[in-house]
């Protein structure tokens, strides 16, 4: 222990140390100042008067008085006041410290507001307090700018650096389709690596939600999560449930494995509950284990895949049992100025039908092989790359019908890229660069007089057994933007269309060579400015088959927007947006939606007012959403949903309440 100050008497007979005058302990990791101690160095006791200064790894307290003894490691305030961790402010009559992590308040307050006048405090006649554990107090009131609100004989505050056990703060709120709703959660932090959170959700009008959610990661390139649901709906009057689970491995030996289960019951857990917009819409729960090994210029996989309609109206599916892959990368071989590469894949299919009699009852062997020589010639500034692809493929079918055949044929190509042009402006505000970049793209794929009787047995289970004769050119235009300044692209104009020498050919009146013309624009001229649009025009019909258009900018988070127009002729047109406006410092809105323009009706839409203070927030929402479902019968339940949600947060202690997903996401 070392002591300083103006002043220093010892009694060498008694060990007792009297220091006045800006007195200085050190001892081990603590640090304690004030205006005058007495100190016995037999017993190691003392104490200390007077501004009182106490400064530890894990706490800075002020008192008027302080006594300690170091031997027992206790330490006891009058009149305290401090920070915990940084993180949790406090005050007391009086504090005693009865172990490292352990203390006691009495007549206390406690808060995560830092702030000398705090906007809300934890009013307590006791208080336990565990370093990385909680607060316990007994007899608070909750006092919200100096008024009481509310009262509760124990409560419990997490006063922890890292993630702990125990229960998290419920949820409250209202859904015209679920009734008052109470969401309750329990964490148990089991390990380091891995934890646990498991969930009793009350539903007024649906019934009690049980479910579970496991994550783990045992090592940094082993990891994953289970998810599992459950709920005895009464509004439906079914047990709905739902399974996911997804693992990602890496083995020394450079094999890295992915897994996930996908299932839920008939009626879709994931469309009833789930708030994010891709499993409202998802047609199919998707189960795989995929294993791939990489080596010098070949790569190898083992994948086996089960996907599962999840419409009432169940659709047949053929799932991979499982595919074997060996792809060989290019390269140049034995010195030639040719690359090769080449792709060899052996699968099983199997269907799956949803009822029994339902669909046929087939599995499907198939042993795919493509092999491709290419031959890159530069020239004049200018790539041309001539390539050729043999396929074949063996099938095996058993089931209803019982067959067996091969199929062989060839595509081939050519791409020429360039000359690339470009030019360089100078500005006040920075330099660009526009290269200007021309290319053709020609491929060919024999018509069915070769082995057209085979080809045409073929049922197509995925891109491998795609073999519709093709002759077709396509002219593509690609114009970027470099800036200096900003470091990289700007903006990416390209146009594309495409010669269908077949179409030309064909006989009839009514022909269309030419596809579509293709448009994509990509911008960001500014940091906070975002431009962009897709078309497909259809110059026969003058019109486009299809169009997206999106524009979002952010100044400052004060203002910010995105919208998009998504358009498909005679199928759909969706606009989606976000706004959000900041009112003031601490006051902000923000809406998103999504409108169906064939439909003439909002799908989604989510309103969000924000309060946020120095140390607390609130939020009230509304949020509306139109679920659509086919059901058993061959009609549609279509409802719309509206929820109400009220939020709390306090700095510290976490949320109260709920806030929904938005429609969209902010695009800046």
């Amino acid at each position: 222990m070392d002591v300083n100050a103006d002043s220093i008497q010892q009694e060498l007979k008694t060990g007792t140390i009297r220091a006045k005058g800006n007195v200085s302990i050190i001892y081990r990791d603590m640090e304690l100042n004030g205006d005058n101690a007495e100190i016995n160095s037999k017993t190691s006791s003392g104490s200390v008067e007077g501004n009182v200064k106490f400064k530890m790894p894990s706490a800075t307290i002020s008192a008027d008085r302080m006594e300690f003894n170091a031997d027992s490691n206790t330490v006891t305030f009058d009149n305290a006041s401090g920070v915990f961790n940084g993180q949790l402010r406090f005050t007391a009559k009086r504090i005693e410290r009865t172990s490292e992590r352990f203390f006691l308040f009495r007549e206390g307050t406690l808060t995560s507001c830092l702030e000398d006048d705090p906007d809300w405090l934890l009013q307590s006649d006791e208080i336990k307090l565990r370093m990385e554990k909680f607060a316990i107090l007994k007899n608070v009131k909750f006092r919200f700018y100096g008024v009481p609100v509310f009262y509760s004989p124990y409560f419990a505050v997490p006063a922890v650096t890292k993630r702990t056990t125990g229960l998290l703060i419920p949820s409250a709120g209202f859904s015209s389709t679920d009734g008052a709703f109470l969401k309750n959660a329990f964490f148990w932090a089991r390990s380091e690596q891995d934890d646990a959170t498991f969930y009793l959700d009350v539903y007024g009008k649906r019934g009690v939600r049980e479910g579970l959610e496991y994550r783990y990661a045992f090592a940094q390139r082993t990891y994953g999560q289970l998810n599992l649901d459950y709920i005895d709906d009464h509004r439906l009057d079914e047990n709905i449930w739902n399974v996911k689970y997804d693992h990602r491995q890496m083995f020394d030996n450079g094999i890295d494995t992915r897994a996930r289960l996908d299932f839920e019951s008939e009626t879709s857990f994931t469309k009833e509950f789930g708030s994010e917009s891709y499993f409202l819409t998802r047609r199919y729960a998707d189960s795989f284990v995929h294993a791939e090994k990489n080596l010098e210029g070949t790569a190898m996989s083992v994948i086996g895949r089960d996907n599962r309609s999840m419409e009432s109206q169940r659709e047949e599916v053929f799932v991979k049992k499982p595919e074997l892959a060996l792809n060989i990368m290019p390269r140049q071989r034995l010195g030639l100025p040719f690359w090769a590469d080449a792709q060899i894949v052996a699968t099983w299919f199997g269907s799956d039908v949803s009822e029994p009699g339902a669909g046929r009852d087939i599995s499907v062997e198939r042993i795919y092989a493509a092999p491709t020589l290419s031959f890159p010639i530069p020239l004049g500034g200018m790539n041309f790359t001539p390539w050729i692809t043999g396929r074949a493929a063996s099938y095996t079918m058993t089931g209803d019908t019982n067959s067996s055949f091969t199929t062989k044929y060839y595509t081939g190509g050519l791409s020429i890229e360039g000359p690339r042009f470009y030019k360089i402006f100078n500005s006040a505000s920075d330099d660009f660069k526009h290269t200007v970049t021309p290319k053709i793209d020609f491929t060919y794929l024999p018509g069915y007089e070769v082995d057209g009787e085979n080809r045409n047995k073929v049922e197509t289970l995925d891109l491998l057994d795609e073999s519709q004769p093709e002759n077709l050119m396509k002219f593509i235009l690609l114009n970027r933007v470099f800036g200096r300044k900003r470091g990289g692209e700007i903006a990416r104009l390209s146009v594309e269309q495409g010669y269908d020498f077949n179409e030309a050919a064909r006989d009839g009146v009514q022909k269309r060579p030419f596809t579509g013309l293709l448009v994509n624009f990509d911008s960001r001229p500014l940091d906070w400015l975002l431009i962009n649009a897709d078309v497909n025009y259809n110059h026969y019909d003058g019109e486009a088959d299809a169009y997206t258009n999106e524009i979002g900018f952010n100044f400052h988070d004060d203002f910010y927007l995105s919208y998009d127009r998504r358009y498909r002729r005679n199928e759909s047109t969706y606009s989606t947006g976000l706004v959000g406006f900041r009112l003031s410092a601490k006051l902000d809105v923000e809406a998103s939606a999504a409108y169906d323009e064939l439909a003439r009706e909002m799908a989604d839409s989510v309103f969000i007012l924000n309060y946020l203070a120095g140390c607390w927030g609130v939020s009230l929402s509304i949020g509306n959403h139109l679920r659509t479902e086919e059901v058993e019968s061959g009609g549609v339940r279509r409802e719309r949903e509206t929820r109400f949600f009220i939020n709390f947060s306090f700095k510290g202690i976490g949320d109260l309440g709920e806030k929904p997903a938005h429609v969209v996401e902010r695009k800046i």
